[in-house]
């Protein structure tokens, strides 16, 4: 029998004793390389390999089957299933965090969907508040907030309560966005680093005004 080496294509002989002494493992007698026998074994010096032993894949060296490459899809179509779902029933809480709202735009981005608008009312700042009486004997109640955070946010509304000049609670009330901004038509969301008017008239009521408190709320 016949071998041929790999590295300098020499053929030599080998006997059948020396395969199994060396488990199939030779010398090449010119170039001295160490190689495996077996795939060019062959019965007669001049006889060449067939391009079927030559070429043999290895088993980890097979080409991905049809059925692996419908198991990958169907994993990555999970995934996006999986991120379309958090962001729809935990987008609210999760686009509150500056870092995870930006990720979330990202991902939202090539699959057409949108996030909740930004809403943390510690991102706002109120610049200045003042309740007066008017010329007509109404109060009016002014004030301008500032949107500090690095996003559009949906206004809040705002909680005016009136006390008496015993520091006593007698009125309250919780205002939309609607009902205190003059703008026309309504914006839904204040831009970011953008701070807008706050305008509403009062009513005088029954009992006379000592003080007032504000406050934004949800």
């Amino acid at each position: 029998m016949f071998t041929q080496c790999p590295e300098c294509l020499k053929t030599q002989h080998i006997s059948a004793a020396q395969l199994r002494n060396d488990h199939g493992m030779v010398t090449c007698k010119v170039c001295r390389a160490f190689f495996d026998a077996l795939p060019s074994l062959t019965e007669t010096a001049g006889e060449e390999l067939s391009p079927t032993t030559a070429t043999q894949d290895l088993p980890w060296e097979q080409a991905p089957t049809k059925h692996k490459a419908l198991w990958l899809g169907g994993f990555f179509l999970g995934l996006v299933l999986l991120t379309v779902q958090i962001i729809y029933f935990e987008g609210g809480n999760l686009s509150r965090q500056k870092n995870i709202r930006l990720f979330l735009e990202k991902v939202c981005l090539p699959l057409g969907c949108s996030l909740p608008f930004y809403n943390n009312l510690e991102d706002f700042d109120v610049l200045k508040g003042s309740f007066s009486q008017t010329q007509d004997g109404n109060y009016g109640f002014n004030a301008v907030i500032r949107n500090q955070a690095a996003f559009s946010q949906t206004y809040p509304r705002l909680k005016l309560t009136l006390l008496d000049y015993n520091g006593v609670v007698f009125a309250q009330r919780i205002f939309k966005p609607e009902d205190y901004l003059n703008q026309t038509p309504k914006p839904t969301a204040l831009a970011a680093g953008a701070a807008t008017e706050i305008s509403l008239a009062i009513a005088a009521p029954a009992t006379k005004v000592g003080g007032y408190t504000f406050e934004l709320v949800d």
